[in-house]
């Protein structure tokens, strides 16, 4: 198999990125990579979050090589895609998929990640990043000629990102959580007033 012969299986289209599609996809996994750190958010925030980075990690490769996944299966393909760009081995990519029908698993069944769970999603998501930059400069330099990457590991390019922006994260998020937690807290001060005290299940997105 091959990203040719996925092609021929309309599993592909063929893609011409550009400069700035690669510096987008770019920004966009470094910025989760860093905001999937803020220690406030719960371990499934973090864990969509670093599964989010790995994948526009992938999708940068993806469109290097001259690709794009169709939308059937769109998250499939482009776990799959890293065995002929980059070349992780089957036990990385394997792995993502894993956390691709944990993450899906997670949103239908609303279960919950643990700590341990999102820190090897972001640790993956990490060198995946890596790997995806060196690749390309490597073997598809052309989108990466007109920017000014610096070619470092993440934990160095998250420098790019001024630190008032991972406190302006860690301040949205606790503010969520106490009007979550005041939510809460008012209908079931609610419910306890009313006759048979029961306390209805109350989420983030109620009113």
């Amino acid at each position: 198999m091959s990203l040719q012969s996925w092609l021929q299986n309309s599993w592909l289209v063929q893609h011409t990125t550009s400069p700035e599609e690669i510096t987008n996809l770019f920004a966009i996994s470094d910025r989760d990579l860093a905001a999937c750190q803020v220690t406030q958010l719960p371990a499934d925030w973090r864990f969509a979050i670093a599964y989010n980075a790995g994948l526009q990690a992938a999708t940068a490769a993806q469109a290097a090589a001259g690709y794009r996944a169709t939308r059937d299966n769109h998250h499939y393909r482009v776990i799959q895609s890293p065995e002929f760009t980059t070349a992780p081995g089957r036990k990385v990519i394997d792995t993502f998929d894993g956390f691709r029908k944990k993450r899906s698993v997670t949103i239908r069944c609303c279960r919950s990640v643990s700590d341990k769970e999102a820190d090897e999603m972001l640790k993956l998501a990490t060198s995946l990043r890596t790997d995806v930059e060196k690749w390309i400069r490597t073997t598809r330099p052309e989108p990466l000629r007109p920017l000014n990457l610096t070619g470092q590991q993440p934990d160095a390019s998250l420098r790019y990102l001024s630190s008032f922006r991972i406190i302006f994260a860690e301040q949205i998020a606790a503010q969520r959580f106490m009007r979550y937690s005041a939510h809460v807290r008012q209908h079931a001060s609610k419910s306890e007033r009313a006759p048979g005290g029961g306390v209805e299940s109350a989420g983030p997105g109620a009113t």
